[in-house]
């Protein structure tokens, strides 16, 4: 039920409906359809029975039954004329107006698109009158408010202040397919204008806006980014203090790299109040595009007058479905060249944006996997908030194994808490939210350095010592390249990290399954990331199983085989950092690769006394004469039998552990064996 002044306010669009249908029969019946369904409400006694039997009679018939009409409305509206107190809404619209700096006209309007919102049935009276011709939105909105059409036309264009600012949105019926009213408006400011109290700027700014977001990690989290991240803030930094327009910041990258949680650090690092637009309708429910786009709108207009205030639009890719109301691409390149507030975008993926739409952001960043150190950090930090205790060693072993550590700590944290669990808990809760975000694939096993790295077990036709030596001076370049061959086990992996850790370098290590892909073009692509990942994490690039990815072009039997190895060569030229290949089979490789390796080792079995070194350093015990027989034992040899003989309680008895590591050695195709009698 609406109170006096709603109504009279109704009654007066009613009014002026009637005046404006003219001598048009057309605009007449629809006018009095409306009346017989809708004035009831509005206390008008219309005479149903006469607008009924309409159908087919002269002009001067409807002419009858139109003065009956006006007059029931003219008696109808005596009644409320004394009512001058406004309503809340009415107030709350004079509020905005104020607020927006609305003429008068543009009130006017703004207040019908209230009563339309709130009022569907208002909606259906102006389309009484709207002809669906260019001007017919504009000829129906004047018609019902008593104003010029043109003057309602040129407040009702994409460049007047209604629209840009996002208070009102236009809407045709042949676009009503959401339900929405005639005139459009975002959901949270037609409920705030209608119920809320909003006299004052902050209060509305609250209500349609929200509050500023927190953020829950620091800014060293992100450390990982490199240059970037200061880049970043320098140019918010400018942006605010010049208060420049048209700043745009976007941050890509998979889910759970800590998209949106960077933008809260950014923001708090440069001391300014972050708003996120477009979370959730007025209800809390997911938005609609328009929605989100509306509110943007509002809250660029809205914040544009304070100091130190941005904008975060998650999941740009909204932007991009495709609707009934998608805009053009002229519409969202405006978007995001007219905004007065610097904007931080995210998204996941950036392989469908248009051009045009990306050379418009003023800066574009990649969000990738923190390293385990920046992980171990975040792991303790929402550990301790959920008040969930785990010792130093499986917090970092978690840090290590679960790559996604922004995305889901909080998550997995929280989960243990609630089931007052402890560490294999949190470790099942990680790992499943790991598993989903990868499709339901298991991650690979993390491989962890073996203690520490004892040059003195692993033979290799480079002094290995001397190496590290001379690639760790201060003055040494960091542009150098390793190629170590050699059978599994023999340590080639475990040297260079080992050379990392010297280098104070984190490792960024890939297998050929992280990088092969079956459709056409992407190896390439995952090839170009890895190292472009290297080069902005400042890592130590590690390529195993090197062979597949490098393989002898001669031998190529298929086009992709060629690209492939291309992109490998030519992002090893110009690759600014250190990073190695190591492979089982040398002679595999592509031999334009060979010539761009600063450094190629050939890593073999162990000697007989390095083999007997090695028993003492695994078991303890002094090595039996028969383990020199053995001619093919690796470093990875002694810890599968170190772990083999744990499990079966044989760590004590050196012939049994001579006769595991002998099975080893069997076990591999072509290995020298021993000659002679034994």
């Amino acid at each position: 039920m609406i109170g006096d002044y709603e109504k009279r306010e109704h009654l007066g669009y009613l009014s002026n409906a009637l005046m404006a249908a003219g001598e048009s029969a057309t605009r007449n019946r629809l006018i009095f359809a409306w009346c017989d369904n809708n004035a009831g409400e509005l206390g008008v006694d219309v005479d149903s029975k006469a607008i009924m039997n309409l159908g087919g009679v002269k002009s001067s018939k409807w002419r009858l039954v139109r003065d009956a009409v006006v007059r029931a409305v003219e008696k109808e509206a005596r009644s409320v004329a004394g009512c001058t107190s406004p309503s809340r809404q009415a107030r709350n619209v004079a509020a905005a107006a104020r607020f927006f700096e609305l003429d008068d006209l543009e009130t006017q309007i703004l207040a019908l698109a209230v009563d339309c919102g709130n009022k569907v049935e208002i909606g259906d009276l102006a389309e009484c009158l709207d002809d669906g011709g260019p001007k017919g939105m504009a000829i129906a909105v004047a018609a019902l408010i008593g104003a010029d059409p043109d003057a309602v036309a040129t407040r009702l264009a994409p460049e007047g202040l209604l629209f840009s600012s996002g208070l009102v949105f236009p809407q045709r019926r042949h676009r009503r397919c959401d339900g929405r009213a005639y005139l459009s408006m975002s959901l949270r400011l037609l409920y705030s204008l209608s119920d809320g109290q909003v006299d004052d700027p902050d209060s509305l700014l609250t209500t349609v806006v929200g509050s500023p977001a927190k953020p829950e990690l620091e800014w060293d989290d992100f450390n990982h980014m490199g240059e970037p991240r200061q880049f970043l803030a320098d140019i918010l930094v400018g942006a605010l203090s010049s208060r420049a327009a048209g700043v745009n910041i976007l941050l890509y990258g998979p889910p759970g790299t800590g998209k949106t949680e960077f933008c809260k650090v950014l923001a708090a690092k440069v001391g300014a109040a972050l708003y996120q637009v477009g979370e959730s309708d007025e209800d809390g429910d997911e938005p609609s595009r328009l929605e989100r786009i509306v509110q943007l709108r509002l809250a660029q207009k809205m914040l544009s007058r304070r100091d130190g205030a941005l904008l975060l639009f998650d999941e740009m890719e909204d932007l991009l479905e495709a609707h009934d109301d998608k805009p053009s691409k002229v519409f969202r390149n405006r978007l995001i060249e007219t905004n007065p507030l610097p904007t931080l975008w995210t998204c996941n993926n950036i392989e469908a944006f248009d051009p045009a739409m990306l050379r418009r952001m003023t800066m574009a960043v990649e969000l990738r996997t923190p390293p385990a150190s920046g992980r171990e950090r975040i792991w303790r930090r929402n550990l301790d908030r959920w008040q969930v205790a785990v010792g130093d060693v499986e917090l970092r072993a978690l840090a290590t194994d679960t790559e996604s550590a922004p995305g889901l700590a909080s998550n997995a944290a929280r989960a243990t808490m609630l089931a007052n669990g402890g560490t294999e808990q949190l470790r099942l809760a990680a790992t499943s939210i790991a598993k989903a975000m990868r499709g339901g694939v298991e991650a690979p096993p993390t491989e962890r350095g073996a203690g520490v790295f004892n040059d003195a077990l692993v033979q290799a036709d480079v002094d290995l010592r001397f190496l590290t030596g001379r690639l760790c001076r201060d003055e040494a370049p960091r542009n150098f390249s390793l190629c170590l061959s050699g059978p599994p086990g023999t340590g080639k992996s475990a040297y260079v990290r080992h050379l990392a850790d010297q280098l104070g370098m984190e490792v960024l290590h890939k297998r050929a399954s992280d990088l092969l892909d079956k459709w056409v073009g992407e190896s390439e692509k995952n090839i170009a990331a890895a190292f472009t990942e290297a080069r902005d994490r400042r890592a130590f690039l590690i390529f195993d199983e090197a062979d597949s990815l490098l393989q002898d072009r001669s031998m190529a039997q298929r086009s992709w085989e060629v690209t492939q190895v291309n992109e490998m060569l030519t992002w090893m030229e110009r690759h600014a950092l250190p990073f190695a290949c190591t492979t089982n089979l040398m002679e595999r490789l592509d031999p334009a690769s060979l010539r761009r390796f600063t450094v190629k080792a050939k890593f073999g079995y162990l000697r007989p006394e390095q083999a007997t070194a090695a028993f003492v350093q695994f078991f303890g015990l002094v090595a039996p004469p028969d383990l020199r027989e053995l001619l093919a034992l690796t470093p990875g040899d002694f810890a599968v039998v170190e772990r083999k003989a744990r499990i079966f309680g044989d760590l004590g008895n050196p012939s049994v552990l001579v006769q595991m590591l002998r099975s080893e050695c069997e076990a591999k195709p072509n290995v020298p064996r021993a000659i002679g009698f034994r």
